[in-house]
């Protein structure tokens, strides 16, 4: 599946109005990128598609309104 058949938006992910949808690479260039809010499904779009060229694979975390992003250990 590629970038375009993918349905990707905001619902589908889980998000409501109370929530905050963080995304994050976890492989390729930019897995050392901070955390960075996908406030709307136009910019949750462009991060996958314009971080898709090198990472197939990201993390995704939903947190109530008002809460730092999630903390990643390296293992």
């Amino acid at each position: 599946m590629n970038l375009h058949e993918a349905d990707i938006n905001l619902r589908v992910l889980g998000w409501s109005e109370g929530t905050t949808l963080w995304i994050r690479a976890r492989m390729g260039s930019k897995r050392n990128v901070f955390w960075t809010i996908a406030s709307d499904n136009e910019l949750l779009r462009f991060l996958v598609g314009s971080w898709a060229h090198d990472c197939q694979e990201f993390f995704f975390a939903l947190r109530p309104k008002g809460l730092p992003p999630p903390q990643t250990i390296r293992v």
